[in-house]
């Protein structure tokens, strides 16, 4: 049994090298009872302008 954690990959596009370095991982993988975790920045994914994204993660930051 083993446990496989990936995080912060931040791949961009299908032809990126980190992209296909996982998916060789994952295709030689799971067997029976092992673990696999995506704990977060698995993908680069930006929705809007630079100036709304800079504004809500302010924004957020600063309400805690």
């Amino acid at each position: 049994m083993k446990l496989y954690a990936f995080s912060d990959l931040h791949i961009s596009t299908p032809g990126d090298s980190v992209y296909e370095s996982l998916c060789d991982i994952i295709r030689g993988l799971p067997k029976p009872g092992d673990t696999l975790v995506f704990a977060g920045d698995i993908f680069d994914l930006f929705i809007g302008t630079v100036d709304f994204f800079l504004m809500i993660n302010t924004l957020s930051f600063f309400s805690l």
